[in-house]
């Protein structure tokens, strides 16, 4: 079946894109792009939005008809300086130009709308409000032009309870109702960071297994040389009453939550530390303690530690999440972590397609994988695809290999390109897009070799089957 996602868009948000990579112009050296939001150019922002530049297709052309870089750049000055952005979209949607068509994306005749998102500070933490706007921005700019969209979001965080409650969770389910659109989000790459910890109590009277009992109550982390703020989350029910206290490396008490005052200030050495008393909110029901470590310059090296003393248990599990491997020293980690629930934020939300890797030379799951399931027991990852060492576009005109969940979940928004091609551009099925892909991608996943049962944590419903999902949806 020749599909090549003719007729529909591609949806990148990512560090950008080379948009003179031969892999996205036509034959005529014209643009594939259909629209280029770089957020972090100021000076005309589409309507309605606070940030950034958008260029459109005909000054993107404009600047591909200059004679050197150097002249395209004064016309539209987006770049893709770590090349992210560039290999993603290579992965869903390379014609294979530069490389006479021997590296081809999924879906190499969709046209793309990119969006550069804006790193607003120095840790490179992503602003929620710009990637909800790029996300809203690349849904309503396919809905405007009469066009379903898939949109690929290799980003994600640990902020938040991993329950698809929080507010970005919440935002991007609303945004993926808006035409005919489908959302695909990386698992993220912490699956063997060591930056979450599973502690479970048990309920007041009921007897328990003393070693589990221990593990549940201290969680340790080691803060490696280097880290200049680290936060520590722990996400409870709000129904479990326990009281928990934070000790530095040397075993002093620095405070106790939860407080009255909600934030209790303490230092130790070279750190500030802020401990703050959450409480449910209004679309968030579980509730945070949280734990600031900010250094001056540094935050004290050693092994801090977490105990948690019961109260009054009805359900008794709580999670704690370190920040992403990426924005800290990667030996920071706790010492007696959980494998499970690494997933990253957006891979949380309901309605999006969560995508793991595993390595296609091997068949097997690739352990940097983010693992599910979500805080709340639902089923993620949705399916896994390839993302062990990945060749694809890069700003130089050419071609370079990465790994990571970055580089699987294209592979999913280039197919799901080409359903909605087969569904709505072709006249075969007008409502393929949104749950019915998702659905349809599970239901014609491949099982690993290494997997017996499924849904898997580590792989989800098995891997992405782009050669025969489509003949094989209504079976």
């Amino acid at each position: 079946m020749a599909l090549t996602g003719k007729g529909t868009f591609i949806g990148i948000i990512d560090s950008g894109i080379d948009y003179s990579h031969p892999d996205f112009r036509n034959e005529d050296g014209s643009t594939r792009i259909f629209a280029l939001w770089d957020q972090t150019v100021e000076g005309d922002p589409p309507p309605g939005y606070p940030i950034g530049t958008v260029y459109t297709r005909e000054q993107i052309n404009a600047a591909l008809a200059q004679p050197d870089r150097a002249g395209q750049l004064q016309i539209v000055p987006s770049t893709d300086q770590s090349g992210h952005g560039t290999h993603v979209a290579g992965i869903a949607a390379g014609n294979g130009r530069a490389s006479d068509g021997r590296i081809v994306g999924v879906a190499p005749k969709a046209e793309l709308i990119v969006v550069k998102i804006s790193n607003p500070v120095a840790t490179n933490l992503l602003e929620s409000s710009n990637l909800e706007y790029a996300i809203e921005y690349c849904v309503f700019t396919a809905a405007e032009a009469g066009k379903p969209i898939a949109v690929n979001i290799s980003y994600g965080n640990n902020y938040g309870a991993h329950n698809g409650g929080s507010l970005l969770d919440n935002r991007i389910d609303s945004l993926e109702r808006i035409g005919q659109s489908v959302l695909c989000c990386g698992m993220g790459n912490e699956g063997n960071t060591a930056r979450h910890f599973e502690g479970k109590l048990f309920p007041t009277g009921q007897a328990s297994v003393p070693d589990a009992d221990d593990q549940g109550r201290v969680a340790e982390w080691f803060v490696a040389p280097g880290e200049r703020a680290i936060s520590v989350q722990l996400w409870k029910n709000y129904v479990d009453e326990f009281n928990v206290r934070l000790y530095a490396p040397n075993n002093r008490l620095m405070g106790t939550m939860p407080n009255p005052s909600r934030l209790q200030q303490a230092i130790y050495r070279t750190t500030e530390l802020y401990l703050y008393s959450g409480l449910p909110t209004p679309i968030q029901i579980q509730q945070l303690f949280l734990v600031v470590m900010e250094g001056n310059p540094f935050v004290e090296t050693g092994i801090w530690r977490l105990e948690v003393e019961p109260v009054r248990i009805v359900d008794g599990t709580y999670h704690i999440w370190l920040p992403v491997a990426i924005e800290t020293n990667q030996n920071t980690r706790f010492l007696n972590p959980a494998e499970n629930t690494t997933l990253t934020i957006p891979a949380t939300a309901i309605r999006v397609i969560s995508v793991g890797a595993y390595d296609a030379s091997t068949m097997r799951f690739a352990s940097f994988s983010g693992r599910g399931y979500t805080a709340d027991g639902r089923v993620k990852p949705d399916i896994v695809a390839p993302g062990v060492n990945i060749v694809s576009c890069a700003p130089d005109g050419g071609y370079r290999t990465l790994s990571g969940t970055s580089m699987a979940t294209p592979y999913a928004t280039g197919t799901a390109s080409l359903m909605m091609e087969w569904g709505i551009v072709q006249g075969n099925d007008s409502l393929m897009y949104g749950e019915r892909i998702k659905a349809s991608m599970r239901r014609m996943a491949l099982p690993l070799p290494s997997v017996t049962r499924y849904p898997d944590y580590r792989v989800g419903y098995g891997a992405l089957n782009q050669k025969e999902i489509l003949p094989n949806v209504y079976l």
